[in-house]
């Protein structure tokens, strides 16, 4: 059991990990000061660093990888070897004896805690190789403010209860171990226990802040290994010069989600196929994609049966569809790192005299434009249709235009305009002369004059008609023949 807990304690030093074992018992006033001795060295020998994370951001951090900050942190435990060291290394260890002496067991607040909350992020099943076979593993996220950069430890403590006979049954707080990193990694959590974590930050002067905890969280089933998502994904889309196109799919998280997943995202060339571990960001971004391209995403979870991702047992997916940003949305239009648009509002009109009326505006500024070329051709291969393709070049900042067609025959007419490096684009218009040219305008005016003079000249010949002597004698013979007839 002694041989056990000395591997516990250094396992909790030197790893951002822990096991939540009850009966290790481990001395809080000893790790206060171990862990403002070690922020002493960070602050000291670490190197302010960035690491990248699942949805595209930088977490800054002080990385204490380096040889110095190692032989600091071991003089904080009083480890006076210092046979076969060179120079920096032995002054880097006589550095963390001297912290050790300057720091205490306890302190009053000396500022306030970079950390906003503390979350169990996910939960598994334990892998096969772990040592804790029948257990449920986590991870603890700890969501630092923003802009709260600075060497500091975090001692991380943890409760369980159970709910037994209609009440609570809650142990004490147990001290588990010392951290830098903001996600650490927990082992051995037993199954439909609760757990709750609290963690005191404590930079090189002492303590910092109240301590903050986490809710109480149940530690899941062996059945939900691979609990599959059920909330909708979200995507935002989004461009910048490290990643270029991309979009972040987000979701609701719950602490009873695994803790690895499954990416899948494709268009209509390509297929990207990820195995993501979650960390303490929000989502995953999803990089380098195609300007303006439909995409359909699809993520499931993964369960721990083996620490081999590609063994993994996944969920079953949940999907979702987005388009990503166009060129021009990103650029502007018109950028020469765009290719070209053809022009908009493109119009034909076919006047009465037979010439075409051409109108468009630019889909780029004129600067940007090399020149238009209007290329026309019948589609009729009859004789007063001319098949042969004729072309017209125009510079900018011109915006319209006029050819001449046989009439009768249809057309297509093709425009296409070039950029400063001489790429094109084009779009086509067909139409029929004929069609066009019997939609001429009518002159309601002329025809009503015309009307009102036929009128006049019917109404004057019937007034001559009827005053003329020898119409008046037709009449009057045709009126005695009608007597007749009847008697």
């Amino acid at each position: 059991m002694w041989l056990f807990s000395i591997f516990l304690l250094s396992f909790a030093i030197f790893l951002n990990a822990f096991t939540v074992v009850p009966y290790i018992q481990i001395d809080f006033a000893h790790y206060f000061r171990l862990a403002q001795c070690q922020a002493k060295c960070s602050e000291k020998y670490g190197i302010l660093s960035k690491k990248a994370l699942n949805d595209g951001s930088m977490e800054e951090y002080f990385n204490v990888s380096e040889e110095e900050a190692k032989f600091c942190e071991m003089g904080c435990q009083q480890n006076r070897r210092s046979k076969k060291l060179n120079k920096e290394a032995k002054e880097a260890l006589i550095d963390g004896i001297r912290f050790w002496g300057e720091s205490a067991a306890n302190s009053s607040k000396v500022g306030s805690n970079p950390l906003a909350s503390v979350q169990l992020l996910c939960q598994t099943s334990a892998s096969i190789e772990s040592d804790f076979d029948e257990s449920i593993t986590g991870r603890l996220g700890l969501v630092v403010k923003r802009g709260a950069i600075a060497p500091t430890r975090y001692i991380i403590q943890w409760r369980q209860r159970t709910f037994t006979m209609g009440f609570y049954d809650e142990t004490q707080w147990i001290t588990a171990s010392i951290e830098h990193s903001t996600l650490v990694f927990i082992d051995g959590m037993i199954p439909g226990v609760q757990y709750r974590f609290q963690v005191t930050a404590v930079g090189p002067t002492g303590k910092l802040g109240d301590v903050v905890m986490s809710d109480w969280t149940e530690a899941i089933s062996l059945k939900e290994q691979s609990k599959a998502l059920v909330q909708a994904l979200s995507t935002k889309n989004g461009y910048d010069t490290e990643h270029g196109v991309n979009s972040l799919i987000t979701w609701t998280r719950s602490a009873d989600q695994s803790c690895a997943y499954k990416v899948t995202y494709s268009n209509s060339t390509h297929t990207t196929m990820r195995d993501i571990e979650m960390d303490i960001s929000l989502g995953i971004l999803l990089t380098n994609l195609e300007f303006g391209s439909e995409y359909e995403v699809e993520i499931s979870t993964l369960g721990f049966k083996s620490n081999d991702l590609s063994n993994r047992k996944a969920s079953t997916p949940i999907s979702t569809h987005f388009t990503s940003f166009t060129c021009a949305q990103v650029h502007g239009r018109g950028s020469l790192q765009c290719p070209p648009e053809p022009v908009d509002e493109f119009k034909v009109a076919v006047h009465s005299n037979g010439s075409i009326g051409i109108s468009w505006k630019p889909s780029a500024d004129i600067e940007n434009i090399l020149s238009y070329r209007i290329e026309y051709y019948s589609t009729e291969e009859f004789d007063k249709c001319d098949t042969m393709s004729k072309s017209v070049f125009l510079k900018p900042p011109t915006t319209e235009a006029q050819i001449n067609v046989d009439p009768g025959c249809e057309y297509v007419l093709k425009m296409t305009n070039y950029d400063l490096i001489g790429r094109e684009a084009f779009i086509e218009r067909i139409f029929d002369v004929n069609v066009e040219r019997s939609m001429i305008p009518i002159n309601w005016k002329t025809i009503s004059i015309t009307v009102s003079i036929l009128v006049i000249l019917f109404l004057f010949c019937l007034l001559r008609c009827t005053l003329s002597p020898r119409c008046k004698q037709k009449v009057n013979e045709k009126k005695h023949k009608l007597v007749s007839d009847f008697s």
